[in-house]
């Protein structure tokens, strides 16, 4: 017989088993946080690849800029090709091509000015690049260059100010979500460690947690992998595809659980009062399984235009030549929607 009462034994093993899961749930966010915080490292695509001085780090950003100067400038010159002589009266500065921006004929005297080009990462389209025609009606001239200038200073102006704050929400988002995961984790751990708390409203609770959880979890893999590393995006592989979809995926979920919360309160107070127990098979179904189904309400598959390898086109870029049709689609799709959450209420009614 143990010299100990049972009582104290009790009180021993509660102690260290609750001592065991503070250690394991530690011990799992540190090992989450040592992983976040060593991303893959952004490597060329070859060996042969030069990038400009200040853009190794950024290969994607340089590639894609370079690829909307080319652009630009082919449709500068045809611009400038197609355009009618100019009409004006008195000297002006022909139509030109700077290098970065396409200029129009201009009348002498005149200061012209366009938004700055977003060829690079450090240029903010939203300020103005201008280009003075003096009175000779000849491009202004750089006194040490001697050659034609246009002032794009103003473009990276704001820039180290602009960036620093960006790099502020940044480190915002991953600390936040990093906040909630920790703290989304001791909840559910306690929603699971004392048994008496296990009731339906409960219950509920547990999934919506872990829906947040999960979306924390994605959220922060795609700021720390995916959007430092340039190299990822442009190569765009399957696991891409895979995180943005499951990214999606918990967001909904997000949303169905709370409404599933929504609908247990709504019954709870106003279908069934008297009544402790409901059946949470509809809830499941609807938390977990509403995002598959709501594909087949209204087809075509967002999932599968989505997944669609090397298209090269985004779902904003294809064409829509029933545009008319949609919205009546889209209302005739939301009739089973509403059918499907009456038919939860009245499941829970008919059961009791």
């Amino acid at each position: 017989m143990s010299k100990y009462p049972a009582e104290i034994m009790l009180g021993i093993r509660r102690s260290y088993a609750r001592t065991k899961m503070k250690f394991t749930l530690t011990r799992w966010c540190f090992v989450l946080f040592i992983f976040l915080n060593h991303p893959t490292p952004v490597l060329p695509t070859s060996a042969n690849d030069t990038y400009p001085p200040g853009l190794e780090s950024e290969p994607f950003l340089y590639i894609v800029g370079r690829r909307k100067m080319m652009d630009a400038q082919f449709k500068c010159y045809n611009r400038m090709q197609q355009l009618p002589p100019y009409q004006g009266e008195g000297p002006f500065c022909n139509r030109t091509w700077d290098g970065w921006l396409c200029w129009d004929d201009t009348p002498a005297g005149v200061v012209t000015q366009q938004h700055c080009p977003d060829y690079f990462p450090d240029f903010d389209p939203i300020e103005k690049v201008t280009k003075y025609c003096d009175e000779n009606g000849a491009w202004y001239r750089h006194p040490e260059s001697n050659k034609t200038w246009s002032n794009y200073s103003m473009c990276n102006a704001f820039t180290p100010d602009k960036l620093k704050n960006a790099y502020v929400l940044y480190y915002l988002a991953i600390v936040g979500h990093s906040i909630s995961i920790l703290t989304l984790a001791v909840s559910l751990g306690i929603f699971m460690y004392y048994k008496n708390l296990g009731c339906q409203r409960v219950t509920l609770h547990k999934h919506m947690f872990l829906t947040y959880i999960l979306n924390s979890i994605i959220i922060i893999i795609h700021l720390v992998e995916v959007v430092p590393n340039g190299e990822l995006v442009r190569r765009d592989p399957l696991s891409c595809k895979v995180l943005h979809f499951f990214h999606q995926y918990m967001m909904a979920c997000n949303y169905f659980w709370m409404l599933c919360e929504g609908i247990y309160l709504h019954t709870m107070i106003v279908v069934t009062v008297f009544t402790e127990e409901q059946h949470l098979r509809w809830y499941y179904l609807l938390g977990w399984g509403m995002y598959f189904l709501q594909f087949s309400f209204e087809p075509p598959s967002p999932l599968s235009v989505y997944l669609q390898s090397s298209s090269g086109l985004g779902l904003g870029e294809q064409s829509d030549p029933g545009a008319g049709k949609s919205s009546v689609s889209k209302r005739a799709s939301s009739k089973p929607f509403n059918k499907f959450l009456q038919s939860v209420i009245n499941t829970q009614v008919s059961a009791e």
